[in-house]
């Protein structure tokens, strides 16, 4: 009789076990079917604006390059670091493809994922191994081929008003392992790229120190006197603030599947 009523209590405790994981799996399911019909809207949004970056051939690579399990893929750049609010319009003006670099450990993931993407037929590309750096400094891997871009002039005005681009951009702490490559990719990727007040210092820094300047209007005087993008000029996308909003949707989706997959292994592991 005891050991009935012990059985008995066990089967009620379970049930009741299971009924809770239940609700907890209809809630999960409710938040994972909201956050993947956010992140879908956005990611759509996003691929229609933003076509200067390329984005939809990179999602189509990113997903075969996983699949494949390329080792030493990290992504692209703009994932890997962080930089202050008020570079943004800069960079969103002169930054975008290197942000978009993908950056790799090595040249045998840098030939892999030239390969995928020329199976796939998706266009230009840009990665960046991080191998070539001890030898000499830096260095861009592109469909192409392997180049290494020409030493900038690294002298700065000393201007409180001016931002540097390359002493502003900084490795995300998770990356920290591979801080000392990544300075030396921001270093090479945006040397000589400064942003400052007005049109009339751009054009007075971009002669005298041969620097790429940016304004606070979004007006671009390049390097050398060679003028680009006069007037105002900022993008009607910020893309860079849309692609971290998109990549925090993502995240939250994840985070949804996740809950899912465990209400279901909990909710398996009970009923057996």
């Amino acid at each position: 009789m005891r050991q009935y009523q012990e059985k008995r209590q066990k089967k009620e405790a379970l049930e009741t076990k299971l009924v809770t994981h239940k609700i907890e799996n209809v809630e999960a399911r409710r938040r994972f079917n909201l956050d993947s019909e956010n992140f879908s809207k956005m990611e759509k949004d996003f691929m229609s604006q933003v076509q200067v970056v390329n984005y939809g051939n990179y999602v189509k690579l990113k997903q075969e390059v996983l699949k494949q399990k390329v080792s030493g893929f990290h992504g692209i750049l703009l994932d890997l670091v962080e930089f202050p609010d008020h570079i943004r319009l800069g960079l969103n003006q002169v930054g975008l493809g290197n942000l978009f670099t993908i950056i790799v450990d090595t040249y045998e993931a840098a030939d892999k994922i030239i390969q995928i993407n020329k199976d796939l037929k998706l266009g230009k590309i840009n990665i960046y191994p991080l191998e070539g750096l001890d030898d000499q400094g830096a260095g861009n891997f592109e469909e192409e081929g392997l180049f290494f871009e020409g030493e900038a002039s690294n002298k700065y005005p000393q201007d409180e008003d001016i931002a540097i681009f390359e002493h502003e951009i900084t490795h995300k702490v998770g990356y920290s392992k591979i801080s000392s490559q990544l300075k030396k990719v921001i270093k090479d990727l945006f040397q000589g790229l400064i942003m400052v007040k007005d049109l009339d210092t751009a054009i007075s820094y971009a002669k005298e120190y041969y620097l790429d300047c940016v304004t606070a209007e979004g007006e671009v005087y390049r390097r050398g006197g060679i003028t680009c993008d006069i007037g105002y000029t900022f993008l009607k996308t910020d893309v860079i603030s849309s692609y971290i909003q998109l990549q925090a949707a993502e995240d939250e989706f994840k985070i949804s599947k996740g809950l899912i997959d465990g209400c279901e292994g909990t909710q398996r592991t009970i009923a057996d």
